[in-house]
């Protein structure tokens, strides 16, 4: 979409919601509008007290000991700070290929190179979170590893959609 058009989307939005007393229009400058949205499943989401309120849901099921959950905390901080750089270039790759989609003509070599890097980085941090996934079921026992194991086979059934959960076919 080219730029003057989400511009103008922009104001014909910020316009309506003011209109609708959802938004002031002074509240949201056409610029502010229609720069890119603050993206909430990224790397920052992940962090603070998200990781931490799946820290200790994780430790309530599995009824982890103190000892247990600050040698699991050591491991999510030891494995994020291992891949600070990595997902950083990640970020880097991401933005190089919305940039190769906005030029005039397009370089088909620099999408597919671009692609492929993006995937091997992608592979490398699924990787490494395994890994550490490993690490952390090390530490508990095969009791608190059972535990874990049965609350998400029971969660796996409450998933959102059309078929909530259901396996293709069945009805």
């Amino acid at each position: 979409m080219p730029i003057l058009s989400t511009l103008s989307l922009a104001a014909t939005l910020t316009t309506g919601l003011a209109g609708a007393g959802a938004v002031h229009a002074e509240a949201l400058p056409v610029e502010a509008a229609a720069a890119p949205m603050a993206v909430h499943h990224g790397p920052e989401h992940r962090r603070g007290p998200h990781a931490a309120k799946r820290l200790e849901r994780m430790c309530r099921i599995a009824q982890c000991t103190d000892a247990q959950r600050e040698k699991i905390r050591t491991i999510f901080e030891k494995g994020r700070d291992a891949t600070k750089a990595e997902r950083k270039r990640l970020r880097t790759l991401h933005e190089k290929m919305r940039a190769e989609w906005t030029k005039e003509t397009l370089d088909r070599k620099a999408i597919l190179r671009l692609h492929d890097e993006i995937s091997k980085a992608k592979a490398k941090l699924a990787r490494e979170r395994l890994e550490r996934r490993m690490e952390v079921f090390a530490v508990l026992s095969p009791e608190q590893r059972a535990r874990l194991a049965e609350h998400r086979a029971k969660m796996r059934g409450k998933k959102h959609g059309r078929k909530h959960g259901r396996k293709h076919g069945k009805r």
